[in-house]
């Protein structure tokens, strides 16, 4: 719902643009608060003059299908060397050669969380963008920005929980599941079935989901509830988006670390001894990574084991 502030000029006003459903919307923050949100179609003039003005903070999110999501386990080492192994590690996971992409990544304990975007859907994106006559200069990759969006709106989301966050809108659903804080996998699908919804969850946390926490959002969130409610759901629970029809848009405009996540400007690029080696040899060192990773943490496991005897024969001894 659109307010009056929106026609002032903002401090620190951010405008992000969500592509991912049928209908695309604006949200625009001031502060870190969402003072207006519409349809980008109904959006007033004033809205239209601000994204077409270059000097703005616009920001997009592109359709769900372009982003793929990868979770990496770089091998124990320092930060900066783990950083340096994730094009390698990257590349063995992604259908296509990392060349033919922009990445970005952040690290959430021990692993890293990559989204990755074609050039060509990137390309498709900004044309999007450019027949809406937006002025921007940061497409997002924004699943790692709206999971973190749903818990913090929905505290009761356990971190000891398995947990989904759903974004059903009319025609698409994107589903990113996770245990903890982690995301651990995504699933995009071209219906907003609650039985297709019910289905993948399944799959994912092996049948039993009544200790599975959803957190729902998107244009067809009442509808899906209702099926949800209608068939007796076997989730544990279910956490409605407080603006689900703005949910992306609104968790975007509101990021203040937004920024990284811009293919744009902060796409990684892979080290470029990566692009000489062929693929058979890629691979090759990608194996060699994940056995070095095995080989460390397994002799870490022997060492603490070997340290734990010994300090209980030395209570033992200090026992006699």
């Amino acid at each position: 719902m659109e307010k009056s502030k929106a026609n002032q000029t903002l401090p620190n006003a951010i405008y992000s643009v969500d592509f991912s459903s049928e209908k695309p919307r604006v949200a625009i923050s001031s502060n870190g608060t969402i003072i207006c949100s519409s349809e980008l179609a109904n959006a007033s003039d004033e809205i239209h003059n601000a994204l077409a003005n270059p000097a703005n903070k616009i920001i997009v999110c592109p359709p769900f299908k372009s982003i793929i999501i990868s979770v990496l386990n770089p091998p124990p080492v320092s930060t900066a060397k783990q950083k340096k192994l994730i094009p390698s590690l990257l590349n063995i996971q992604l259908p296509f050669k990392l060349e033919e992409c922009k990445y970005v990544f952040d690290k959430v304990g021990s692993k890293f969380i990559a989204q990755t975007i074609r050039n060509t859907e990137l390309a498709e994106t900004l044309s999007l963008a450019s027949k809406q006559n937006i002025a921007t200069k940061s497409v997002i990759g924004f699943i790692q920005t709206i999971w973190d969006a749903a818990a913090n709106e929905a505290p009761s989301w356990s971190t000891e929980s398995e947990r989904a966050l759903c974004i059903a809108n009319n025609s698409s659903t994107l589903l990113v599941f996770g245990n903890n804080d982690t995301i651990t996998a995504t699933s995009i699908f071209n219906t907003s079935s609650s039985k297709e919804i019910i289905k993948r969850l399944k799959l994912n946390f092996k049948g039993d989901l009544s200790k599975t926490e959803l957190f729902l959002a998107g244009e067809a969130t009442s509808s899906i509830l209702r099926e949800l409610r209608d068939s007796s759901s076997p989730l544990g629970f279910v956490n409605v988006a407080k603006d689900p029809d703005y949910f992306v848009a609104n968790a975007c405009a509101t990021n203040k670390n937004i920024d990284k996540f811009n293919f744009l400007s902060n796409s990684s690029k892979a080290n470029r001894w990566d692009f000489m080696l062929s693929d058979k040899l890629k691979q090759k060192f990608a194996a060699m990574l994940l056995l070095a990773s095995a080989f460390t943490i397994m002799t870490s496991a022997i060492i603490n084991t070997k340290k734990k005897k010994i300090k209980q024969a030395n209570l033992a001894q200090f026992n006699k």
